[in-house]
């Protein structure tokens, strides 16, 4: 029987997560310098400021670890699943930049993957409800992104188990020590939920020397017990073998306890963006001073720590009953620890003041200062930036006698940094002090917001890790689009004509918005019945927009030969009946990025990466078809049999109104080639048969069918069976993959399933499979197809599968598949 050490050696992430410190650090240098790449192009300011720098990056990672340990504890998460989420993270980050993606929202998506990972079951509402302003969709964007970081390994070896079977043979053999073993247990189990999750220990050393790492931290003598010194009158050779291994072995101990011992567990709170986090070393000069009576002639002391704040863009507040003119703002407080900063993006509610007034208001156990006044009080500030940084003090006043004891603090707002500004507006940034009675740190549950990093205190610059620019950089959506007006023109006339949805897209941030070109638009104003659908229901249009808005911002180089299926802002029960929004497929075929949509409508990708505020704008060939019910789809797939056997069961209206479905649709030829038993068919027999193939509550894009069983509306069992990127249903094999409908997805299957026949699977190799209907025999006139309504206009993208395109379910995608199926199709409800 294999070792634990030995299945480490085995395991993917020892082949692709192992680094030498060397090899470790260059690679680091390397995605940094290329991460400055990508940015430098995209600031505004000449020079470009100074970057982070690798080792500052690494300081982040470690920062946002430790806020995901935090939330994790506030989910009330299995200590594996803590671990697992963590390593994921950290290892996104070793080939991937915190300038270039979000480690705010990369933070919740590893946290929640990393349930998939460790088979834990958590609903996503339910976990997403944990943290402010953070719906499901936005965690599950990034999904797909985080298992190409961490090269979709995704099981994870901890040393927890190590450590319990290190405990069981101590007692074995120390059994008078139980009380020194206990306490060793428990501190070493504290060390390691901690220490080597926000170091590099996973990077360097196996599960069993980060074991004996942190046993030898807290009882050096335990670990040698364990691993004793050679006795003496045995074989000299094999002594000395034994005590060179044993040396090695401590020898890596050693280094990697060195490593741990660097990040305690008492440092957590360190990291956490609170005061009292902030203010440790203060504090314990402040209790040196106590404790030798030196200033103490007052009975309380004044503390000052710089800190850094943020304002967001002002917002005029003409519909919230202030005269014209009136501006709100929400200020938001950054706290420094261990000299990183971080903005608590907290809750902003508009409390009603008089114009200049300021104040704030508390809610949902935070406070936010809110300003008010009736002009922009910040000079020399454009009112179309974003948000702007400045430097503040807090001035916090503790009573002596008990050194914990805030009594008071003061926020003084310092200079003010606009980026983009001349020297002379900047010179104008002096603002009042502002005097809060008010707690503003962070508190439960955690807040994830902007980072307003500090680069060179000469040259401070904002990073919105929402993406690779600086918000100040990018235009608004409007000036994108005006920017490419012989191209997207059209669209931006369609969107000047829905003025409520050309606002709400333009506040949308993190998305990324499909533009059909002029000559698409154009196309589909010319389609006749594009046109009778618009003139028949105007709110058509705006359901076409929404469907070519994406949740998340998805590069050209972020989409791959492996099919991602990706939520839109397609909401609408009118359109689209799938929780989370109607999916677009997005897929790269060498050089050739594609997105499909209805009726496997193909749109190629014919300018890529344009930024703006709210994320990118990738310009396409084609307007996305938004999918339609399963019966048109049918029709228009020249599933015409599937048509009419839904018509005659009755079956079409019950699954048009189903939620979340995946049809596997028998072709006419499937339905012609067991023709001889259909027509002695009862409407009940029918019925059963239509049933089980279909899956309800479940959405089996084909990048999330794993080898295994689906469970049909009836409750009986389909057999999945994937080889060489083919998918196999019992006998019968997909031979046209997902075709999106309002509600789910449809595979074009070249059999028909037989529900008296559950246990059928296929065998891949044969050049034919087991008929599943004995006896049967084929008919030349295509079954059920009487009164069915020709299809009139064939849809695109709807012939066999081809060998291309089966490649592009390869091994990887299966792999993901096993977590992106199952688990998360279940969470999702």
């Amino acid at each position: 029987m294999a070792t634990e050490d030995e299945r480490y050696r085995q395991s993917s992430q020892y082949r692709l997560w192992s680094f030498t410190p060397a090899n470790l650090q260059e690679l680091r240098a390397k995605t940094n310098s290329l991460a400055r790449e990508q940015i430098a192009p995209r600031l505004a300011t000449d020079p470009p400021p100074d970057f982070l720098t690798p080792d500052e990056e690494i300081r982040l990672v470690k920062f946002f670890t430790v806020e995901l340990i935090r939330a994790a504890q506030f989910c009330e998460l299995p200590t594996e699943i803590r671990a697992t989420a963590a390593i994921f993270l950290r290892r996104f980050y070793v080939t991937n930049s915190v300038m270039t993606y979000p480690a705010t929202d990369l933070l919740k998506t590893s946290l929640f993957f990393g349930c998939k990972a460790e088979g834990f079951f958590y609903k996503l509402n339910a976990f997403s409800e944990k943290f402010p302003n953070t719906t499901g969709e936005q965690i599950l964007a990034g999904e797909f992104l985080l298992c190409q970081g961490i090269r979709f390994a995704f099981d994870v070896r901890h040393p927890f188990r190590a450590l319990e079977g290190a405990i069981l043979e101590l007692r074995r053999r120390l059994p008078d020590e139980e009380t020194r073993i206990n306490k060793a247990h428990a501190r070493a189990r504290d060390i390691l939920k901690f220490s080597p999750l926000v170091t590099d220990a996973y990077f360097h050393y196996a599960p069993s020397q980060i074991m004996m790492a942190a046993l030898s931290m807290v009882d050096h003598g335990l670990l040698d017990t364990l691993i004793p010194t050679p006795g003496q009158g045995g074989n000299a050779s094999q002594e000395s073998a034994f005590a060179n291994m044993r040396d090695k072995i401590l020898g890596a101990v050693d280094n990697c306890r060195k490593m741990l011992e660097e990040e305690p567990p008492e440092r957590m709170t360190e990291y956490w963006g609170t005061s009292k986090g902030a203010l440790h070393h203060p504090m314990k000069q402040l209790e040196c001073n106590a404790s030798s009576a030196e200033s103490l002639a007052a009975s309380s002391i004044e503390l000052s720590v710089t800190r850094f704040g943020c304002l967001q863009r002002l917002e005029p507040l003409q519909q919230t009953g202030f005269s014209q003119g009136q501006y709100e703002e929400s200020y938001s407080v950054v706290t420094i620890a261990n000299g990183i900063s971080r903005i608590v993006q907290l809750n902003s509610r508009l409390s009603h003041g008089f114009p200049g007034f300021r104040h704030t208001a508390s809610h949902d156990r935070a406070s936010t200062l809110h300003l008010v006044s009736d002009q922009e009080p910040w000079r020399g500030l454009s009112s179309t930036s974003s948000f702007w940084p400045l430097m503040t003090r807090e001035l916090l006043v503790y009573v002596i006698d008990s050194l914990l004891s805030l009594v008071s603090r003061r926020l003084v707002l310092g200079e003010a940094l606009p980026i983009g500004q001349d020297d002379a507006a900047r010179a104008n940034g002096v603002l009042s002090s502002l005097f809060l009675e008010e707690f503003l740190s962070c508190v439960f549950p955690p807040c994830f917001g902007f980072l307003i990093i500090k680069m060179k205190l000469q040259s401070l610059v904002t990073l919105a890790l929402s993406g690779y620019a600086t918000a100040q950089s990018r235009p608004n959506l409007t000036a994108a689009l005006e920017s490419e007006n012989s191209t997207l023109s059209e669209l931006s006339g369609l969107l000047r004509a829905q003025p409520s949805l050309l606002r709400d897209l333009g506040r949308l941030r993190n998305v990324t918005i499909l533009a059909p070109s002029n000559d698409a638009i154009k196309d589909l104003l010319n389609d006749t019945a594009v046109a009778r659908m618009v003139d028949n229901d105007p709110s058509s249009v705006a359901a076409i927009l929404q469907y070519h808005v994406l949740n998340g911002t998805y590069y050209a180089s972020n989409i791959s030969d492996t099919p991602a299926f990706v939520p839109t802002l397609l909401n609408n029960a009118t359109y689209a009946n799938v929780t989370g929004g109607q999916r677009v497929e997005a897929l790269a075929m060498g050089d050739t990025v594609s997105f499909y949509s209805g009726f496997r409508q193909q749109s190629n990708v014919t300018k890529a990466d344009l930024n703006f505020t709210g994320g990118v704008i990738h310009i396409i060939n084609k307007v996305l078809a938004v999918p339609k019910n399963l019966s048109d789809t049918a029709i228009a797939a020249n599933l015409s049999a599937v048509a009419g056997a839904l018509t005659e069961s009755k079956l079409a209206t019950n699954l048009t109104n189903e939620k979340n479905i995946t049809v596997f649709a028998p072709s006419n030829s499937a339905f012609a080639n067991i023709g001889s038993i259909l027509s002695n068919l009862s409407e009940s027999d029918l019925e059963g048969i239509l049933k089980y193939h279909v899956v309800n509550n479940t959405l089996g894009y084909s990048s999330t069918l794993k080898n295994g069983s689906l469970t049909t509306s009836e409750g009986e069992k389909l057999n999945i069976v994937i080889h060489n990127g083919t998918v196999f249903v019992n006998e019968a094999k997909v031979i046209v993959p997902d075709v999106l409908i309002a509600n789910g997805v449809v595979h074009v299957i070249d059999a028909v399933l037989n529900p008296d026949k559950p246990s059928a699977t296929a065998n891949p190799t044969a050049s034919t499979q087991e008929a599943a209907f004995s006896g049967a025999s084929s008919v030349s006139d295509i079954p059920f197809t009487s009164g069915v309504p020709e299809n009139t206009a064939e849809a695109t993208g709807l012939s066999p599968s081809t060998s291309t395109e089966g490649a592009a379910q390869a091994t990887a995608a299966i792999a993901l598949g096993a977590l992106f199926g199952g688990a998360a199709l279940v969470m999702n409800f």
